[in-house]
């Protein structure tokens, strides 16, 4: 009797091929450290449970079932720890996520049909490492049906992942479109909030001269004068023709109004005193004759008038004095008087 025939008279779970296989597949998931305790513990199981071997291949499937879910239950405990521990994670294991998420995909995608889980079974079992004759002989099927019922399966998933990734990958495209839009959208919105940094440009002559204007405006409104002309003065000597404007003149005339001082009344004037002016006497009135002089004054009243015309022995001559014949007349006669 050969190998092969001694272990399938054994118990199914004894078979060292099934065995080898399933210790395959445990340790393509997880570490070699912890591979073996899930194929004892599964087997252990198995005997646990008080299966029948009558039916050899469902007793293999049953145990296959559970070294998977032990599998799931192993990488589940680990994900926990590595979230309690980040630092800590193994790299070796982020190819079994990757194979656990290929496996709940392809038990979601299974088509309909009795026989569905069980190419998938032999499916998996091809993956790690036994062969499609192997298999067919365990399960009592013709190896022809085995590998046709495998590739029909295989093209049947590779199919629904080509349709579901070109999908995927059309979602993809648009979601980051959509992130790269609402992105730009944001960052313009952002841009809009942010004030403009201010300029560092000097200011032109003209604008300060403008400002100061305005604060001169401000200055004169408030009866401030004096230095509503001193900023008026400060910006016409930045802006010249900036202080001809017609609000400039009016507000620099206004304030020059108000600090002229008042004007001084001018005195009024008054006629001069004409000096006085001698009265012209009336033509037709008599001359009043002077008043006599006092006795024992000399003056033309003492003076005797001539009674003689001019010319004739006892006139006066012109001037009115006596004649030297008066003269001798009177010595004369008193000559005789005294003979």
């Amino acid at each position: 009797m050969d190998a092969a025939s001694k272990d399938r008279s054994r118990h199914p779970l004894e078979d060292s091929r099934f065995r080898e296989a399933l210790a395959r597949m445990v340790r393509r998931r997880v570490p070699e450290s912890d591979a073996e305790d899930i194929v004892q513990s599964a087997i252990a199981e198995a005997f646990a449970s008080g299966k029948s071997a009558d039916d050899p291949d469902g007793l293999r499937r049953w145990v296959w079932g559970v070294a998977r879910h032990k599998v799931v239950d192993h990488f589940r405990r680990r994900r926990r720890m590595a979230d309690e521990l980040p630092d800590v994670a193994d790299d070796r294991e982020k190819p079994a996520y990757d194979e656990l998420d290929l496996l709940r995909w392809a038990k979601r995608e299974l088509p309909a049909g009795e026989n569905a889980e069980e190419t998938l079974q032999w499916m998996l079992r091809e993956a790690d490492g036994e062969t499609l004759e192997t298999i067919a002989e365990e399960s009592n099927v013709p190896a022809p049906r085995v590998r046709k019922r495998v590739s029909r399966l295989r093209e049947y998933f590779r199919e629904r992942w080509s349709g579901q990734t070109a999908a995927l990958v059309a979602l993809g495209i648009v979601a980051a479109l959509l992130a790269l839009y609402a992105l730009g959208r944001k960052k313009d919105d952002i841009a809009k909030d942010v004030p403009p940094a201010p300029s560092v440009r000097a200011p032109l002559p003209q604008e300060v001269a403008e400002q100061k204007r305005r604060e001169a405006f401000e200055k004169c409104d408030a009866g401030e004068l004096r230095p509503c002309l001193d900023l008026l003065d400060e910006a016409k000597g930045l802006d010249p023709k900036g202080d001809l404007s017609e609000a400039v003149q009016r507000a620099r005339k206004a304030a020059e109004d108000k600090l002229a001082p008042p004007p001084v009344p001018e005195p009024v004037p008054t006629s001069k005193m004409a000096p006085p002016t001698k009265a012209k006497g009336d033509p037709t009135a008599v001359p009043t004759p002077p008043p006599p002089a006092p006795s024992g004054s000399f003056g033309p009243s003492n003076v005797q008038k001539p009674s003689a015309p001019f010319g004739k022995k006892g006139a006066s001559p012109k001037g009115g004095f006596p004649s030297d014949d008066v003269k001798s007349d009177s010595l004369g006669s008193g000559g005789s008087s005294s003979k």
